[in-house]
C-alpha cells in the first residue's frame, strides 16, 4: 500500500481520521502543558566518632561502610534502584516526580555490587521548588533518625556517636523540563501511527461485512424456491 493510497483511506474513513487527529491535538496541548521537575542532590558523608575508638558501627573503615549501607536500606526512598549499577541514574531520570531517594553509591560494575566509601548520595524530586526542598529536608531527618537509632540499639553513648557532613554544604537545586520539540515530535508521530491504524482497521471490518453481504446475497440467488434463508 502507497502513501496515496492511505490517504484516500483516510478521506474515505474522515471520521476515524477526525477522531485520530483530534485526540493528538489533545494529546499534544498536554504535553506542552507537563510541568518540569525540581531535583536537589546532595553527598551525606559519614564520619567516625571524636574521640576515638568506642563505637563498634565506625572502628574500622569496613564498618563505617557497612553501617552506611544499612542505613541507605533503612531509609530508601521512593527510588525502585537503591543499589543503582551507576551513579549517573538521577531520581527524575528514573521519572520520579515527587519523593526523594538515599542511595549508598555502587563502586562496582553491572554484574558486582561493591561499596568503598561511607557516603551516601540523597537526591529529591519535586515540580515546585518548595517541594523539592521538603523531600530532602524529610530525607536528611530520616537519615539522622536511622542512625540515632542503630546506635542507641547498640548502646552507644552519644560523646561516641558517628558524625555526618553534607558535600557541598548545601543540597544544590535544578531544574528540568525536558525536551519540548521530541515530545512533541513523539506525541504526533504516536497519534498518527494510531490514526492510520484505526484507518487500517475500519477498511478491514467494512471489506469483511461486504464478503459477508455478498456470501449472503449469492447464497440467496442459488436457492430454490421457497426454502428458509441461512441463519
Amino acid at each position: 500500500m502507497t502513501i496515496w493510497d492511505l490517504l484516500q483511506l483516510s478521506l474515505r474513513f474522515w471520521v476515524v481520521t477526525v477522531v485520530g487527529f483530534a485526540l493528538t491535538a489533545a494529546a499534544v496541548l498536554l504535553v506542552g502543558h507537563q510541568p518540569g521537575v525540581f531535583s536537589g542532590q546532595v553527598n551525606v558523608i559519614l564520619l567516625q566518632p571524636e574521640p576515638f575508638p568506642g563505637n563498634a558501627l565506625a572502628e574500622t573503615t569496613s564498618s563505617l561502610i557497612s553501617t552506611t549501607g544499612v542505613v541507605a536500606h533503612l531509609v530508601g526512598g521512593q527510588s525502585g534502584t537503591s543499589r543503582s549499577v551507576s551513579d549517573q541514574v538521577t531520581l527524575v531520570g528514573e521519572g520520579i516526580q515527587h519523593g526523594y531517594t538515599v542511595r549508598q553509591p555502587n563502586s562496582g560494575g553491572q554484574w558486582e555490587y561493591r561499596f568503598e566509601t561511607p557516603v551516601l548520595d540523597v537526591q529529591s524530586a519535586g515540580t515546585t521548588l518548595g517541594d523539592s526542598r521538603a523531600e530532602m529536608s524529610a530525607a536528611l531527618t530520616r537519615i539522622e533518625d536511622v542512625l540515632d537509632k542503630l546506635q542507641s540499639d547498640a548502646s552507644v553513648d552519644k560523646a561516641l556517636r558517628i558524625r555526618i557532613q553534607m558535600s557541598p554544604n548545601q543540597p544544590v537545586y535544578t531544574y528540568a523540563h525536558g525536551s519540548g520539540t521530541r515530545a512533541y515530535a513523539g506525541t504526533l508521530l504516536t497519534g498518527a501511527l494510531v490514526t492510520f491504524g484505526g484507518v487500517l482497521m475500519a477498511e478491514r471490518l467494512t471489506d469483511r461485512r461486504e464478503r459477508r453481504r455478498q456470501a449472503v446475497v449469492l447464497t440467496v440467488g442459488t436457492m430454490p424456491s421457497g426454502a428458509d434463508l441461512p441463519s
